[in-house]
């Protein structure tokens, strides 16, 4: 049996021999390009709305959890909802300092992402110019809001009864609210004050949208007095409705 060893001359014949590297040309890196280009159209909306429906589902998540809160502030406080800012004691207090020892996530009012919509701005750091994204409802009846499901009023009305809402699943609890810390949020005196604190809602349109934030595509997300939240379309302004049942929870 012979081994044949290649010799310098046959690897330079072999060398010779083999095909020379084609390098591509322009048209065909203008098409894969355009290919790319092409993907990148389809791809990025597409990863945008499942970030957005991610951020959709975690918003819905966060207020069932603090409507929960709401229920478990009641049960150990004689059936009382917490208020939202002046108390009888002319002395102030937001819900959230309220509810918060029942929330499962740790953090203070102002730390915990619980209280802001994913779906909105960082807030800065500060407490009265924090962008605090979800309001409770005041509730309101003819412009008093002494009726409001947070008992504020003027003179300032007492906290209402958990057990007094005849339609507690379809009274409003929180909603998205507007993310402007100098609108109806905050004031130089540390208070937080929810959307509806001087409103009389339903209202006309311009009004509904300097405190409610539809910033979940066409829609917001809510949150009702028996725990369950979901996402309500611009196209059912409340306004639409005939009476304030959602917001004051009588019949």
């Amino acid at each position: 049996m012979f081994i044949l060893n290649p010799t310098p001359a046959m690897l330079t014949v072999s060398a010779a021999v083999r095909p020379a590297r084609r390098a591509f040309t322009l048209i065909e890196l203008l098409t894969v390009i355009a290919i790319i280009g092409i993907l990148a159209a389809i791809l990025i909306p597409t990863v945008g709305k499942v970030r957005e429906t991610a951020r959709g589902s975690q918003c819905l998540s966060n207020q069932r959890q603090i409507a929960f809160a709401f229920g478990l502030y009641a049960n150990d406080n004689k059936g009382l909802l917490p208020r939202s800012g002046v108390s009888p004691e002319n002395t102030t207090q937001t819900w959230m300092i309220s509810v918060n020892p029942y929330i499962p996530t740790r953090g203070t009012v102002i730390t915990s992402k619980i209280y802001q919509c994913p779906a909105a701005p960082q807030p800065p750091d500060t407490f009265v110019n924090s962008s605090f994204h979800y309001s409770a409802t005041f509730a309101l009846e003819n412009g008093n809001s002494a009726t409001a499901l947070n008992g504020v009023g003027s003179p300032p009305a007492g906290p209402r009864q958990l057990t007094s809402i005849v339609n507690p699943s379809r009274t409003l609890l929180l909603v998205d609210g507007v993310v402007d810390p100098t609108t109806y949020r905050a004031n130089s005196s540390r208070t937080y004050t929810a959307a509806f604190a001087d409103m009389n809602l339903p209202g006309p349109n311009d009004t509904a949208a300097t405190a409610l934030s539809f910033r979940h595509g066409n829609g917001m997300t809510v949150a009702y007095v028996d725990g369950h939240s979901a996402k309500v379309q611009w196209a059912n302004r409340f306004e639409a409705i005939p009476d304030t049942k959602a917001w004051n929870g009588k019949p």
